[in-house]
């Protein structure tokens, strides 16, 4: 049980942080921006809202009809993405000197107040202390938190207690409101307590006391194809052999090639995504084990279920299941430093059906900014297990696709719709297009899909 000291006063009036924000140049002429937070800030912070719903945003921030579908009206989940970019542009500039900050975090629409970094770090600068140290333990079966300053507080450092109370105070106020936040929010108590066990995809990837190990992709490989314009093949990759990708390079340019291709390198959308997907698991679950492309083994994918994250030139181990697939994403290094070129990243389709492309290609010139992506739900190797492929030609590409898997709104029908007669969920592969608005992924619309 995790013990929370009762937070004290503080001044900080939430109502005063929204306008201040909304009188800000980031705001002042953005309407629509304004009034979404105005208006979710209004419910939980003076209704005390625990949960606003995308219906709700719609009919009463865009005046949508009483009707109001979010599945045929993404309306309001753009708005959100622009407004949590617009909040971190403000926080950048106008309101870098807040100590308390709005912040939304993404799956939901509830605004939380969180606290500059830069605070919580004097705690530590301001007591003159190293870096403290924040470990859990386990004592008679309940958990503790424990906190271990390196240093203990002398009389030279007195002056400063008054501040780093204030601070610290603050700091667990908004910590109790997150924790409160959690534990009172509906859809995060049905994630944990009943979490998607009836859900026909989810049930079947997270299943009680099986392993499901997550598999992401190697950012630094991506990093080095692209440099050297050429693809890392599984075997290649597994023997750390890159021969063949600086052969004909000048001495430095291969030293640097390699320097890429040996870092481990991953990015903030996986790690979100992880975030996400570990939502999904049931509380009585044995495992979820998330390893680097690099550390993984061909055993390792033998044992339980598996989500691989990235298209084969960023996560090799794609090409295990490519014999078992039909779309296959490939991506032209030729032509992709060439932004002239109308060729890039593309998934093949190995066996064209009536009115389908043989290839859904990207062109990186295109104005309109496409995204493309897809997912896959396979038997694992030797029918063992099942496994969850999930690529996107580019980052924004795969935080499209993990945006459509996570919304039952959009990715429901689409499960129900290729379901068998005895309602179980087949095999399957979806390919997916979305576009770029204003930085952010929009919703995505299916190109084409195979049931097996």
């Amino acid at each position: 049980m995790i013990n929370i000291a009762e937070p004290a006063e503080t001044s900080v009036e939430p109502a005063q942080l929204v306008d201040q924000v909304l009188a800000s140049k980031h705001f002042s002429k953005a309407p629509l921006l304004s009034a979404f937070l105005s208006y979710t800030s209004r419910r939980v912070f003076e209704e005390g809202a625990v949960r606003i719903s995308e219906r709700d945003i719609g009919i009463d921030v865009f005046h949508r009809d009483a009707d109001y579908d979010p599945r045929e009206d993404n309306i309001v989940r753009n708005y959100a993405r622009q407004l949590r970019k617009r909040l971190e542009e403000y926080y950048a500039t106008e309101g870098i000197e807040d100590s308390v900050r709005i912040t939304f975090p993404k799956g939901g629409y509830i605004p939380i107040l969180t606290p500059r970094a830069s605070d919580l770090a004097c705690i530590g600068k301001d007591l003159d202390l190293e870096t403290p140290k924040i470990g859990v333990e386990k004592r008679d079966a309940k958990t503790q938190i424990r906190f271990e300053p390196n240093r203990e507080i002398t009389s030279s450092n007195a002056g400063s207690i008054h501040h780093i109370l204030s601070i610290s105070c603050l700091v667990l106020a908004v910590l109790v409101t997150v924790l409160l936040f959690l534990v009172l929010h509906p859809s995060w108590r049905e994630n944990r307590a009943a979490p998607k066990n009836m859900h026909p995809l989810w049930s079947r990837i997270f299943e009680p006391n099986v392993t499901t190990t997550w598999v992401s992709l190697d950012s630094g490989l991506v990093l080095m194809s692209i440099a050297v314009r050429n693809d890392v093949s599984l075997e290649e990759y597994i023997k750390r052999d890159f021969s063949r990708q600086i052969k004909g390079l000048a001495s430095e340019q291969a030293s640097e090639a390699l320097t890429l291709a040996y870092r481990r390198y991953t990015d903030f959308v996986e790690v979100e995504m992880v975030h996400r997907f570990d939502t999904l698991t049931p509380t009585n679950r044995t495992n979820f084990v998330v390893k680097f492309a690099r550390d993984v083994r061909v055993n390792d994918l033998r044992q339980g279920n598996v989500i691989l994250h990235g298209a084969p030139f960023a996560n090799p181990w794609v090409e295990m299941y490519e014999p078992e697939m039909n779309f296959v994403g490939k991506l032209d290094f030729e032509h992709r430093g060439n932004i002239s070129e109308n060729r890039g990243f593309h998934f093949e389709n190995k066996h064209p059906g009536p009115n389908e492309l043989s290839s859904y290609s990207l062109r990186w010139n295109d104005p309109k900014r496409p995204l493309l992506g897809s997912v896959a739900f396979l038997p694992g190797l030797d029918r063992k297990g099942v496994v969850l492929i999930v690529q996107g030609s580019s980052l924004a590409a795969s935080e499209a696709v993990q945006d459509y898997l996570l919304n039952d709104d959009a990715f429901l029908p689409f499960l129900k719709r290729i379901r068998k007669p005895d309602g179980t969920l087949p095999f399957f592969e979806v390919v997916l297009e979305s576009h770029e608005i204003d930085g952010t992924p929009g919703s995505c619309n299916i190109l084409t899909y195979r049931v097996y």
